[in-house]
């Protein structure tokens, strides 16, 4: 029997309501960004997405974080549908889903301590004592490659991917089984991103959890994740294993991104 999937979308699509010109006079047009995607996430995997900009790919995972309500379709957390639930159900089930953002800095309190932002997660679920909320947020900093003496600082002091590092932590010290990483190194350079994407691989070994990695950049992806979907126009055109993926796509748009890829020496 196939173990359920961590997460599930079925025939997901996204739609919205944009202003257009026409005959010259402004009117309204549906936009679809996501079409009829169908995908899983197994225990402990990481998918990677992948397309260029305008592709669909962030809009994707924010219905599947239900952050937007899919306009079709069903996206399923351990075999539960959360297109059903309430605001309320969905607060409690995102505990087990964490996401890391493409920009750090936006995304952390440049006036907290890192200790404050790191807790804030926990504290906001009343998870333990002040004193175990500290201890469970100096483990995940260590365990993202940053020093004790760092916790006291401000986000502000930080490089961009010690920022990163930092926005990484707050997002494991709640122990979740499903990270979503979005762009999560497109504003890093090449060698301070390579870092950050080791990092990850490293923590979904050590912690377990499960991730969907955002980029478009596929070389980046093909270094990180066990499966592939390519995105293109709102749609998935293709999906396998990073070997088949990379070493025997079946669409034009794949062998595309994976020449352009080829051609800057990032893949062989």
């Amino acid at each position: 029997m196939t173990p359920e999937p961590v997460l599930g979308v079925h025939g997901v699509s996204f739609s919205y309501a944009a202003r257009v010109q026409r005959a010259g006079k402004p009117a309204r047009a549906a936009v679809h960004a996501v079409t009829d995607v169908t995908l899983a996430v197994q225990a402990g995997e990481i998918l990677g997405i992948v397309g260029e900009s305008g592709s669909g790919k962030s809009t994707l995972i924010r219905t599947m974080m239900l952050m937007e309500r899919p306009t079709q379709g069903t996206v399923t957390y351990h075999g539960h549908d959360l297109t059903t639930r309430t605001p309320g159900e969905l607060a409690d089930t995102r505990r087990g889903m964490q996401v890391v953002f493409q920009n750090p800095a936006a995304s952390l309190n440049p006036d907290m301590s890192v200790l404050q932002i790191v807790c804030e997660p926990l504290q906001q679920l009343g998870v333990g004592t002040p004193g175990e909320r500290k201890e469970r947020a100096l483990r995940a900093l260590e365990q993202v490659g940053l020093e004790p003496d760092d916790a006291l600082e401000t986000a502000a002091h930080f490089s961009g991917g010690q920022k990163q590092r930092i926005a990484i932590a707050r997002a494991i010290v709640v122990e979740p089984d499903l990270l979503f990483a979005d762009e999560a190194v497109s504003a890093l350079d090449v060698t301070i991103g390579a870092q950050i994407v080791r990092l990850l691989g490293n923590l979904r070994t050590a912690l377990g959890f499960s991730m969907v990695f955002v980029s478009h950049d596929i070389a980046i992806v093909g270094s990180l994740c066990d499966r592939i979907a390519v995105m293109k126009d709102g749609r998935v055109i293709e999906c396998g294993s990073t070997a088949q993926i990379l070493h025997n796509p079946v669409e034009a748009y794949t062998r595309t991104l994976i020449a352009a890829a080829r051609r800057t020496e990032v893949l062989p």
